[in-house]
């Protein structure tokens, strides 16, 4: 059953305006045939202007889940400066009661399905949306472009009520499973599966429980769980509570405690690069909170989280693991200047223009005599603090100079022996998969303290690279590393 009348803008009046739709603006929203195909295009001459249309359903109350679906495709579309990852070409989805007032229903009383930033073809947008307020009797679906101009064409909007759904757990913000507060008969955690029930069990202390792996001798435990990935997601943190005692690393530097996650199409194949994993190295004095973020490839449906202790002997207790969803990386182009190489624009949260800080401690923007920069500062060589950002290259570039300016206070060196312990600015290429171009060797590095210094590397760019990822890191190394006026050079 198919909720939304004239999903495919075939029938119009005799004003030549699509049936069941309201159309604010007919010069921003106008019904365009294209070999006998209608559909419904949206023009934005304006980052302020939100061209739109609206097409409003009843709902019945009990339906708490609804698939809805799309075809878009995108032109000449320009994102405005300093760009939302809401911002572009869009769907947007509001529960609405019986007066039009917008309901909580799907976690905000209006959202929408990824923004598409870029220009394409004809592509699906595809989501399951949840419907919590039983007050809910309408929905309203509105195609839009916002804090972008350019051409935004839709057709073949279906809403369908109570679709039929995966029934692996869906990954939702929060992940229960995570708390280890559920236990089945055989006293295991709920929905996990685990190598070795002697070595991996359900702790309770003061009322919490929690998941400990106890290796007496050096080796390989393990626990893994399955979660289906919410279609809608582009970017996802995932964070754990960690506390280690009596640990006995392996011979490597990575046989030792972790916390792992990677995505898969759903069967044992694994999607996108390998997941840097959110490990420790030492015992620690209490809980420690651990964080990653990632982009969801193409084609991966399910995430693998994965608490391990790696050929390491010693006690490991993990809880709190969540899965949220992150701001996806806005397919920023590279500017003239690189301004978000300057880190002169910091938001309210305290992330630089174009980058995103979790662990603000350690990981700052820090001012001297007016002029801004990134700082990390790492205290224990076992740990690493790092930040992250991705750009879209242009596809004519074909090698780049990358340029900047290192400072170090009180480095200490790791035992690594080549440059993976120096305090670095380490970059890598992806395709629109997320797969990882070849391993890029050739690093700006700090092998010492020192003060300010200027780095140029050259770089060959992978024939199917369409992003560079930008990742200054303090690996297997201690002290204080300050990064600046980080610039790109084209040479071919």
């Amino acid at each position: 059953m198919h909720l939304l009348t004239n999903g495919s803008f075939e029938s119009v009046d005799a004003q030549g305006q699509p049936i069941n739709w309201k159309l604010p603006d007919p010069k921003a929203a106008q019904i365009v045939e294209e070999n006998g195909n209608h559909f419904l295009r949206l023009t934005s001459n304006s980052f302020t202007a939100h061209p739109d249309a609206a097409n409003r359903m009843r709902i019945d109350p009990q339906w708490k889940t609804i698939s809805i679906r799309a075809r878009i495709r995108t032109r000449d579309l320009h994102l405005r400066q300093n760009a939302q990852a809401t911002d572009g070409a869009r769907l947007e989805y509001a529960f609405e009661n019986a007066n039009g007032v917008g309901l909580a229903g799907a976690g905000t009383p209006v959202t929408m399905l990824r923004a598409v930033q870029s220009d394409q073809n004809w592509t699906f947008l595809k989501a399951d949306v949840y419907n919590d307020n039983e007050k809910a009797e309408y929905l309203r679906v509105t195609p839009a472009i916002a804090g972008a101009t350019g051409t935004a064409d839709f057709d073949d909007i279906h809403v369908v009520p109570n679709p039929v759904l995966d029934l692996t757990p869906r990954l939702r913000e929060g992940l229960p499973e995570g708390n280890f507060e559920k236990a089945d008969a055989a006293g295991n955690p709920l929905g996990w599966k685990i190598s070795n029930p002697t070595q991996i069990k359900i702790v309770e202390e003061e009322g919490n429980h929690f998941l400990r792996l106890l290796n007496k001798t050096k080796g390989f435990l393990s626990a893994y769980n399955d979660f289906t990935i919410d279609p809608t997601w582009r970017r996802i943190r995932v964070q754990g509570r960690l506390r280690v005692q009596g640990l006995k690393r392996g011979a490597n530097e990575w046989e030792t405690t972790r916390l792992q996650y990677w995505f898969t199409d759903g069967g044992s194949n694994m999607i996108g690069p390998w997941q840097r994993p959110m490990e420790i190295k030492h015992d620690t004095d209490d809980w420690v909170l651990m964080r990653s973020e990632a982009k969801v490839p193409l084609g991966a449906t399910r995430l693998r989280i994965s608490p391990e202790i790696l050929n390491a002997a010693g006690q490991a207790d993990y809880d709190d693991i969540k899965v949220m969803q992150e701001p996806a990386w806005l397919d920023l182009p590279i500017r003239d200047g690189f301004p978000e190489g300057t880190f002169e624009n910091v938001d309210e949260e305290g992330n630089p223009a174009g980058w995103i800080l979790d662990d603000k401690e350690h990981a700052q923007v820090a001012e001297e005599k007016g002029n801004h920069f990134l700082r990390l500062i790492n205290d224990n060589i076992d740990d690493s603090v790092s930040a992250s950002t991705e750009f879209k290259l242009n596809p004519t570039w074909k090698k780049i100079k990358i340029r900047l300016r290192m400072r170090g206070k009180n480095i200490k060196i790791g035992p690594s022996p080549n440059d993976e312990s120096h305090p670095r600015l380490a970059y890598e290429f992806a395709d629109d998969n997320g797969k990882v171009g070849p391993w890029v060797g050739n690093l700006p590095t700090l092998p010492q303290s020192s003060d300010w210094e200027t780095k140029e590397i050259e770089a060959t760019i992978p024939p199917d690279a369409k992003y560079i990822m930008l990742r200054p890191e303090m690996v297997y190394s201690s002290g204080i590393m300050d990064i600046d006026d980080i610039q790109f050079t084209v040479l071919q």
